[in-house]
């Protein structure tokens, strides 16, 4: 077979359309002759790999097992195209292979009407975590830690639990033992597992805490080369179900899900560029994002980091003045958004900027201003600015049409009078717009017996406004080695942060946490955290292959990846029992060929039971 490039144009149109098929040879009397065998579309593959491609087609249609690996892209290519020559139920003329290695064929006659399909466990998600848990030889880090054989399988259960099936952990035992294929991947009967035992790994794990991140991080330095030049520092929260009064670190703070009424503990994090967790903290709910910086760096520093010390990310919640001299005291170079205008007497709007990036959906210019000991980048986001000047117009609307109807009530009848009662309501409002509200000047008169009478309102500071909704911020740096479009570039680095959070948070449902006690909520945290080094060490490998897709992407694609069993009657009266794992599917077969990892994660298992 070969791949034969058709090209057609349309009459009184110079454009060609190129596309590509799947063709076959055969001899006839008049000759040889070419059969259409498939239509490939148009191929994005370099020509090289056309006979790669052809051959591969080939000997998956004749159920050849592969000798030599093939390329990712022409193996994911040739499996998609050979599945859809079975689909079409296609035939091949040129039937000439006939290998030592085909697979063997294993016939019987059977009763179709007997056939049955049980047992249907879910095996893809897990069988790429426990893939993810042995090139990280987490199992290995558990050993060095002497947990014992029982101790290792559990925390497994729980960190497969938290990426495959994020609940708590009473539910996780009810789906190992239910739902999931997970005993045959591990080799354990998952009858008899323990719910108590599921809880008391927590706490086995969090007393392990910091050697099994120490260790975890110097597996994955290793085995993905992680240079460690950029760190990234920032602080989330999430909420507890219930009033948590036995956990002391459960406080009423600045709930990140607007979760005022829910008690919180907070998660310090430090990760790499890539994402990779290098140190975290479970700090008090109610802890300032400022100062817990130095605690952190200091913990960095006994890490004994490799070479020079990494360039700190951080935002504009802990970058204080105290922070960044902190930081250049302990040898630290830094990066972070500004809190205030550091440039207040300089003229930006009179300056030559640069572009940094220019496409579809956004423009963005900057310019780099020197001081002292750091630089100051000035930026102006086109995208920022339109989302920010239809901010300024929601919350104008919002102030003014609040403001109109308070006024109003004091000429109705019945309507809110008292003097103190409308500063009430106009407080609420300034609450709610909070940030045009201080553009607003507003006087009340009142007379004697505190009944408002007049209300008006206007606005101020037009022009201090409009600087505020323009879509600008400032960077800055003590690195006076960097460049405009460095320095840019390490800014946009700090999406990682939310990214982190957010697949914390929501791909592996750290939030709400449910356990009472300090140990226990320690630990749910903890868990949540191991099940995300093996998940973005997966996102990581899938990136180099060009997927780009999210945890909760990944597991919708890889749920439907099952192992079954299959039982029928042979003519023989025996009943054969298979036990198999269902083909993989397109968008399946693409994930495990970038993955590394075959398409049978157990092997076929049959059993024959004498009639």
């Amino acid at each position: 077979m070969f791949i034969k490039i058709i090209k057609k144009s349309n009459k009184g149109s110079d454009k060609i359309f190129i596309s590509h098929r799947l063709v076959e040879s055969y001899r006839t009397e008049k000759g040889s002759r070419h059969r259409s065998i498939l239509n490939l579309g148009t191929l994005d593959l370099d020509p090289k790999y056309f006979k790669m491609l052809a051959d591969r087609i080939e000997q998956i249609a004749f159920g050849v097992n592969q000798v030599f690996p093939t390329e990712t892209e022409v193996e994911f290519l040739a499996q998609h195209f050979a599945s859809l020559l079975s689909d079409k139920n296609i035939s091949l003329v040129d039937n000439s292979y006939k290998p030592e290695n085909q697979i063997e064929s294993d016939y019987a006659e059977i009763d179709l009407s007997s056939i049955t399909v049980s047992k249907c466990r879910s095996i893809g998600l897990e069988y790429i975590a426990y893939d993810m848990i042995k090139r990280l030889k987490i199992t290995e880090i558990f050993k060095e830690l002497d947990f014992s054989e029982t101790e290792i399988y559990y925390s497994i259960l729980s960190i497969i639990g938290r990426i495959v099936n994020p609940t708590s952990e009473n539910a996780t035992h009810r789906w190992v033992k239910k739902e999931s294929g997970l005993e045959e991947l591990l080799g354990r009967n998952n009858e008899r597992i323990s719910k108590n035992r599921m809880y008391n790994i927590i706490d086995k794990l969090i007393d392990n805490k910091v050697d099994i991140e120490t260790r975890l991080r110097d597996n994955e330095k290793s085995l993905f080369e992680l240079k460690e030049k950029i760190i990234l520092y920032d602080l989330t929260n999430t909420y507890f179900e219930g009033s948590a009064s036995s956990n002391k670190k459960a406080k009423y703070g600045r709930s990140k899900e607007k979760r005022y009424d829910c008690p919180i503990v907070t998660l310090g994090l430090v990760i790499d560029e890539l994402g990779f967790p290098k140190r975290s903290q479970i700090l008090d709910g109610n802890v300032s994002e400022s100062r817990t910086l130095l605690s952190m760096v200091k913990k960095l520093t006994n890490q004994n980091l490799d070479g020079e010390k990494p360039t700190v990310l951080i935002d504009a919640g802990i970058a204080t003045d105290e922070n960044l001299k902190m930081l250049r005291q302990e040898g630290y170079d830094y990066v972070c958004v500004a809190r205030n205008n550091p440039l207040k007497t300089i003229d930006t709007t009179q300056v030559a900027y640069s572009t940094v990036k220019h496409d579809s959906q956004n423009l963005v210019e900057v310019k780099m201003f020197h001081q002292a000991n750091e630089q100051v980048l000035y930026c102006k986001s086109l995208l920022k600015s339109k989302k920010e000047i239809a901010m300024k117009n929601m919350y104008e609307h919002r102030f003014e049409e609040g403001m109109k109807s308070i006024e109003a009530a004091i000429h109705k009848k019945r309507g809110m009078k008292d003097f103190g009662k409308v500063l009430e309501r106009i407080g609420r409002l300034k609450e709610k717009t909070a940030p045009i509200a201080r553009f607003y000047e507003i006087n009340i008169e009142k007379d004697e017996a505190n009944i408002v009478n007049m209300i008006n309102w206007k606005r101020i500071n037009e022009l201090e406004k409009e600087e505020s909704f323009n879509g600008s911020y400032m960077l800055r740096s003590s690195r006076m080695d960097l460049s405009e479009q460095e320095m840019w570039d390490l800014y946009t680095v700090l999406t990682k942060v939310e990214n982190t959070f957010r697949t914390l948070k929501t791909d592996l449902n750290m939030r709400p946490i449910y356990h009472q006690k300090t140990k226990r909520s320690d630990g749910h945290i903890f868990i949540t955290l191991l099940a995300y080094h093996v998940v973005i060490s997966i996102l990581n490998i899938l990136k180099k292959s060009g997927i780009n897709y999210s945890w909760t992407t990944i597991r919708t694609i890889m749920k439907t990846m099952s192992r079954v069993t299959t039982s029928m009657k042979a003519r023989t009266g025996e009943q054969i029992v298979l036990r198999t794992t269902s083909v993989p599917e397109k968008e399946q077969a693409k994930l495990l060929i970038a993955l590394g990892l075959k398409y049978e994660p157990i092997g076929r298992k049959k059993s024959i039971i004498k009639g």
